[in-house]
């Protein structure tokens, strides 16, 4: 077999005929049944779906050595390859049969005889053959149970079933590629596979060996570079919200891919490396020229991270889902027009269409005042129109250099939060009522040490005790915990903080905010004035709170403070137009149209 390419996919058909060599340093075979069951599961699966080219396997790493090839990485999925086509030989008369390609062990050199006879009955004779013996087992059974498939699957394996041939350069050590891929530092799937595809040596044939150096070496250094700026986490959840830690530059691949007019396939792992093995080798490929235009699309997306608005435009869009390759589509255009488009995609539909002076107030009052925290189908919304608040807010003035964290925001897990609380919302278990009664009595003690607690109440001078504070502690100390008496107690504390006692659980926007959910756990439901010393204690300690958040919990939206330590319906309503006015301004029709 001859490929033009040293990494390129390669169907098993083009395998027959081979010689493989397996290097002593390769453990032996070791697929299970449920292995072997998968591959053929997955076969029949890419046969089943309309519009499927081909199915692609993993790497299979070979160094070429004279007649044969040594396998690197792959002699696993090459041996149950063997099995599989031993096995479609075994129905076929012997002048039809396949050539199977031939696998020497160099640790077991009866290997390759015994994998033409896989029921010779020798499986006892060495732990190899046992593996050998029962994939092959396997195989029989799995065609047993799909009498009627075998022609198709065989027609599939010779023509449409691939693995992506890696071919190493005559000077690369296999043992020392071996260990790196068997530590997974180089794990050849997705980006690193696309990387391969760059920076082999076939891409620049025909020229100065120099000049071929220069070019693999700028590509492999900017790779590295537009990597290592993809593990910053403020950059890397500007763009997405994906929780990856390594190779983080298959993101902007996928976006590029997309850019190009490649659909995308999410149920293929080997998609994108497919997507560009077409591409690079077609004749008319320019190598260069294709990772110019990826590095210039992280140069506009980092551009855009510098940029105080874009970056809280894109980031918000990005943080509620929007795709980012949809805002790409966007930029077409000069920034002042590209700005008046990022914002008319954040409107909420209610407000979208011909935005107006006298529209637009109406529309985003309508809107969040039908926002509903009882409603499940709302949560999203409501999480997106706080979050809105907070970007607005930032943007406001000019002077405001503070940008929102997207990475705390993301990785932290902010959500919804009642201010006042709802006693419906009460902790169930005991674990969590006794944390909830921790923080009352760290707040009305002043410490957080349970053992100051008793002294703080208990020794009080005489006309200061607190009798709920003195049953919150006994009930905090009792054992087993008294859960069936918590919801009275706990409903006898929301009261003495609640000046308005009577008033209905409040389930509107302007009684939510956005509180992390660690916090939110660790006194679920608390009382106003034990949320709001947390939050000033978190903001205190330089944990990310969100200014609007924190803006809350200080009352800055309420027009008159007559007690720091309630929140009244006065209180959210002014919380609601606040949170109204700042939309309005942000979304001003001349903000949002061209």
């Amino acid at each position: 077999m001859t490929t033009t390419h040293n990494f390129a996919p390669v169907t098993v058909g083009e395998l027959l005929g081979q010689q493989f060599f397996v290097p002593r340093y390769q453990r032996g075979y070791r697929w299970t049944p449920r292995q072997v069951h998968e591959l053929l599961d997955d076969v029949l699966a890419f046969i089943d779906r309309p519009n499927g080219s081909f199915y692609c396997l993993q790497p299979v790493v070979v160094l070429r050595n004279g007649e044969r090839w040594d396998v690197v990485d792959g002699q696993q999925r090459l041996t149950t390859l063997s099995l599989i086509m031993t096995y479609f030989n075994s129905r076929m008369p012997e002048d039809e049969a396949w050539d199977v390609f031939e696998l020497d062990y160099e640790t077991r050199p009866e290997s390759r005889a015994y994998l033409k006879r896989p029921l010779a009955g020798d499986e006892g004779k060495y732990v190899d053959f046992a593996y050998i013996h029962g994939a092959y087992q396997a195989v029989r059974d799995w065609f047993a149970a799909h009498p009627t498939r075998r022609g198709e699957i065989e027609s599939a394996l010779l023509n449409k079933v691939k693995v992506i041939w890696y071919q190493l350069e005559k000077n690369e050590d296999p043992v020392a590629m071996f260990m790196r891929l068997n530590v997974g530092k180089i794990p050849l799937t997705g980006a690193e596979l696309v990387k391969g595809l760059f920076l082999r040596s076939g891409n620049f044939e025909g020229e100065d060996e120099r000049i071929r150096h220069l070019k693999q070496t700028r590509i492999a250094r900017e790779w590295d570079d537009i990597e290592r700026r993809l593990q910053e986490d403020s950059f890397w959840y500007f763009l997405t919200n994906e929780t990856r830690t390594s190779n983080r530059i298959d993101f902007l691949l996928r976006l590029h891919a997309q850019e190009i007019g490649v659909e995308a396939m999410p149920d293929d792992p080997s998609w994108l490396f497919l997507a560009f093995s077409k591409r690079l080798n077609d004749e008319k490929a320019d190598v260069m020229a294709e990772w110019a235009n990826i590095r210039q699309l992280f140069l506009r997306l980092d551009e855009w991270y510098r940029d105080r608005d874009f970056y809280h435009l894109v980031g918000y869009l990005a943080a509620t889902g929007r795709p980012l390759s949809s805002l790409l589509e966007l930029a077409d255009c000069n920034k002042g027009e590209l700005r008046r488009r990022l914002k008319a995609e954040m409107l909420p539909p209610v407000a979208k269409g011909d935005v107006t002076a006298e529209n637009i107030a109406p529309a985003l009052q309508t809107w969040l005042e039908d926002l509903d925290y009882e409603k499940r189908g709302d949560h999203r919304a409501i999480r997106q129109a706080l979050l809105l608040f907070n970007i607005a807010t930032l943007l406001e003035s000019d002077r405001v250099t503070t940008r929102f964290p997207f990475d705390l925001f993301k990785t932290e897990s902010w959500d919804l939060e009642h201010i006042r609380s709802v006693q419906s919302a009460l902790p169930e278990s005991p674990d969590r009522a006794a944390k909830w009664l921790d923080s009352f009595l760290g707040y009305v003690t002043g410490t957080e040490d349970p053992a100051g607690w008793r002294a703080a109440v208990h020794d009080a001078p005489v006309g200061q005790i607190d009798a709920l504070s003195i049953d919150a502690l006994d009930m905090r100390n009792a054992t087993p915990f008294p859960m069936k008496e918590f919801p009275a107690l706990a409903q006898r504390i929301i009261e003495k903080y609640d000046a308005e006692p009577d008033r209905e659980a409040d389930n509107t926007i302007g009684n939510l905010t956005l509180l992390d959910a660690a916090t939110n756990r660790s006194y679920k439901n608390a009382v106003f004035p034990i949320k709001r010393k947390t939050l000033i204690d978190l903001d205190r300690s330089g944990t990310f709170v969100p200014v609007c958040t924190k803006n809350v919990f200080l009352k800055y939206y309420s027009p008159m403070i007559d007690d720091m330590l309630v929140w009244t319906a006065a209180d959210a309503a002014a919380h609601q137009a606040a949170l109204h006015t700042a939309l309005v301004r942000f979304f001003a029709p001349a903000q949002v149209q061209a």
